[in-house]
């Protein structure tokens, strides 16, 4: 991991903001819950992609 990415992911966790540079902003989003049988079309999904 860059120090540019982790000091962008610390400064904003530490201010409580969303993150929305250098592309992380999907690490605003909820981590997805994964289902115990992976199905083709599960891994297939965009959840996953």
């Amino acid at each position: 991991v860059s120090k540019a990415l982790l000091a962008e992911y610390a400064t904003s966790r530490k201010k409580n903001q969303p993150i929305k540079v250098l592309g992380l902003e999907h690490m605003n989003s909820p981590r997805p819950v994964i289902p115990e049988i992976l199905t083709s079309a599960i891994l297939r999904s965009s959840q996953f992609q």
